[in-house]
């Protein structure tokens, strides 16, 4: 029972950011903070020469992976929210 409550909140926080992304590629929202938190974008940008935040936010998104790759796949990756649904 414990693991379907977390199943479902996991699921709904998944379609959120979905639709988010949906909704920003589709170009109705200014949502372009969302990419800077994906590993391709943000390792882009270190490689770039970008600063220092954007070394910071690929470390961020590294460690999450690490430690909790699940997580990160599951909510707030779009091809891991597809293989999760």
């Amino acid at each position: 029972m414990k693991f379907k409550k977390y199943k479902i909140l996991r699921l709904s926080i998944a379609v959120l950011v979905l639709a988010a992304f949906s909704a920003m590629c589709a170009g109705a929202a200014k949502l372009g903070f969302l990419a800077k938190w994906q590993l391709i974008p943000a390792l882009l940008r270190t490689l770039a020469g970008s600063g220092i935040a954007s070394a910071i936010i690929l470390a961020g998104i590294l460690l999450t992976a690490l430690l909790a790759g699940r997580l990160y796949c599951a909510l707030w990756c779009p091809v891991g929210i597809f293989t999760d649904l």
